[in-house]
C-alpha cells in the first residue's frame, strides 16, 4: 500500500527552526509526495519564515501558523482539521529520518481491524501516562509514543483528542483500551533518530543544553547551526 495518498504527516514546531529544518529535509528525501502539515506554535522567531521557505522547496507542504503556543496536543488537533487521508503520522520536530520504507510496513499492520495506531508501544499508568511495567502493575495500558506514530483518523475521531500533558495521547489510549482496540508495536527507531525532549532542551527543565552547546552536536556533530 503506497503511503502517498493514504497518509498525511504532522509536525509541530515551537522555537526550534534548526530541528524543523532537519526533520523536514530528511522526511521529504524519503517521502517527497506524502503531504506534510507544519504547525508553528506561536514561536515568534524565524520559524515562520523557514516554513515558508520549505513550502517553496518541497511539494505538498501546508502550514498552520498559530499566534500563540497552545502546546503540542491541541496543535495536533488543529492540524487534524486539514487531514483528508485515512491515516495520519505524527512526527516530532526533534527527529531525523535515517531510511524510508517504514510507512509502508506500518500501514500493513492496519489490516487487523482492531488496530487504531502503530508505533513504539510501552505500558503506562492510565491516569498520568507515567511508564510502568505490565508485570509490576495490572493497571498499565498500552500506549503508542507520539514522537513517531501512525494513526487511523476515523478510529481516533471516536476515541477523543490529543491533550496538553506530556503523554498527549493518553485520553485516546484509555478509550481504545475500553474498546479493546490495539496499539501495534513497530520498531521505528530502526528508521528514525529521535533526540527526545528537543524543545525542552532549549527552553526548560533538566534537558537544557550545556552552555555553548549547539543543536548540531545532538546529531553527532554532523551539522552545525
Amino acid at each position: 500500500m503506497p503511503p502517498d495518498s493514504d497518509v498525511t504527516t504532522i509536525i509541530v514546531n515551537y522555537c526550534t527552526p534548526h530541528l524543523l529544518s532537519i526533520v523536514t529535509d530528511s522526511f521529504k528525501q524519503v517521502y517527497p509526495h506524502v503531504r506534510l502539515i507544519l504547525v508553528d506554535n506561536g514561536s515568534g522567531d524565524r520559524s515562520s519564515r523557514l516554513i515558508g521557505k520549505l513550502q517553496k522547496e518541497y511539494e505538498r507542504v501546508d502550514a498552520i501558523l498559530l499566534n500563540r503556543n497552545i502546546y503540542r496536543g491541541p496543535a495536533v488537533n488543529r492540524a487534524l482539521d486539514l487531514v483528508k487521508t485515512r491515516y495520519f503520522f505524527l512526527l516530532d520536530s526533534d527527529c531525523r529520518i535515517k531510511q524510508g520504507g517504514f510507512l509502508e510496513k506500518m500501514l500493513k499492520l492496519f489490516e487487523r481491524p482492531d488496530v487504531y495506531a502503530v508505533g513504539k508501544v510501552r505500558y503506562v499508568l492510565p491516569l498520568t501516562g507515567v511508564p510502568t511495567k505490565p508485570q509490576r502493575s495490572r493497571k498499565g495500558i498500552r500506549y503508542v509514543e507520539t514522537w513517531g506514530a501512525l494513526f487511523d483518523k476515523e478510529k481516533c475521531a471516536e476515541l477523543g483528542e490529543f491533550v496538553v500533558q506530556g503523554a498527549s495521547g493518553i485520553v485516546i489510549a484509555r478509550a481504545a483500551e475500553k474498546r479493546r482496540w490495539e496499539a501495534a508495536h513497530f520498531p521505528l527507531s530502526i528508521y528514525i533518530d529521535h533526540l527526545g525532549a528537543g524543545t525542552r532542551r532549549m527552553f526548560q527543565g533538566s534537558f537544557r543544553p550545556k552552555p555553548g552547546e549547539k543543536a548540531g552536536r545532538w546529531w553527532g556533530g554532523e551539522r552545525r547551526f
